[in-house]
């Protein structure tokens, strides 16, 4: 697609244009998720293997990434029924 419209790519050299265009955007997909980030990707390394961070994550022994659940027992205006 091309500005929102399916265009056909008919030639070698624009199939293989298109195809690198579109294997870069994939491949780039994860570059600003929180795993990408320090410090998730000094812990994980590049390719995210053999680390002991990533073995941690594998075997639920470590979130993915760092969240912080409300209690909302005790926050303020927070509805009964959003448990």
């Amino acid at each position: 697609m091309e500005n929102g419209e399916y265009v056909e790519k008919t030639s070698q050299d624009e199939v293989e244009q298109h195809t690198m265009a579109m294997c870069d955007g994939r491949f780039q997909l994860m570059e600003n998720t929180p795993q990408m980030q320090d410090p998730m990707r000094s812990e994980l390394g590049p390719l995210v293997v053999n680390s002991e961070a990533a073995t941690a994550i594998l075997n639920g022994a470590r979130a993915l990434v760092s969240t912080s659940v409300p209690d909302l027992e005790h926050t303020p205006n927070a509805r009964s029924d959003a448990q």
